[in-house]
């Protein structure tokens, strides 16, 4: 009889998806499983609730002092996190090899944003449901998904749809393995992940490509829907090309 190898059983947590088979059949397993392996103290329930390691640096075109010299904020503003997630955002995406889009994505990130102060949609947990609760458009499909997967991070990627999509590129390009991700969202992927959320979104918009034409009335449109804040995302347009400099991807 075939015997599952190691990677064979993760991925029954990678494509996890709360459907009721999947749910059944957790519940055999639980079942099978010896009453030593499911006390709170077992080895595994506390390796698996650890916290994930610290990311490593990532270099790149973002640091403090562009993004001080792009803001106008102090470059003490940008920490570590801040420049080395988006470093990694950008890397993933391919926005660090293009200067139009790279200049692009930061005019829209500036706006979105408000100039890189709000990574959080604001509202409380009944705002959220009553905007997001069982959209299937989202893919919100799970009680409590319309308050766990609010808007994050500087685009505001909304929905359990996108992001799963961002962990799962996450999962197959960085090699990532981070339950909390999926299963708290928002409130802890917007202080873990504050741009890497976005990759999802990014590629499966193909959003990269679209901004290399530096159309910035397409691209505000692709990315909102339609033209709101148009005027702002010109100052930051017109910003971006005045401050970010070519050698800034170099």
């Amino acid at each position: 009889m075939a015997r599952l190898t190691l990677d064979g059983f993760r991925n029954f947590y990678k494509f996890y998806k709360a459907e009721p088979q999947q749910l059944e059949a957790l519940e055999m397993l639980w079942k099978a499983m010896p009453v030593s392996l499911l006390e709170e103290q077992a080895d595994w329930v506390q390796k698996f609730r650890e916290e994930p390691p610290a990311p490593k640096s990532v270099h790149g075109p973002i640091t403090p002092e562009l993004m001080s010299r792009y803001s106008g904020h102090s470059a003490s503003s940008f920490d570590d996190l801040f420049c080395s997630d988006f470093n990694a955002l950008l890397k993933t995406t391919g926005f660090d090899t293009d200067l139009t889009a790279f200049r692009m994505l930061m005019a829209q990130i500036a706006h979105e944003s408000a100039n890189w102060k709000y990574f959080r949609e604001i509202g409380s947990e009944s705002y959220f449901r009553e905007m997001y609760e069982n959209r299937a458009d989202l893919g919100n499909t799970q009680p409590g998904d319309g308050a766990r997967f609010s808007g994050c991070g500087p685009i505001q990627v909304t929905g359990r749809y996108n992001f799963q999509a961002s962990y799962d590129y996450l999962v197959q390009m960085d090699g990532i393995n981070d339950p909390r991700f999926m299963a708290e969202g928002t409130p802890y992927v917007a202080d873990a992940y504050p741009f890497r959320v976005c990759i999802g979104w990014l590629i499966n918009n193909n959003y990269f490509e679209l901004c290399k034409g530096g159309d910035l009335l397409a691209c505000t449109r692709r990315l909102n829907g339609g033209t709101n804040g148009l005027e702002d995302r010109q100052y930051w347009w017109d910003q971006a090309k005045a401050k970010i400099r070519p050698e800034d991807l170099r």
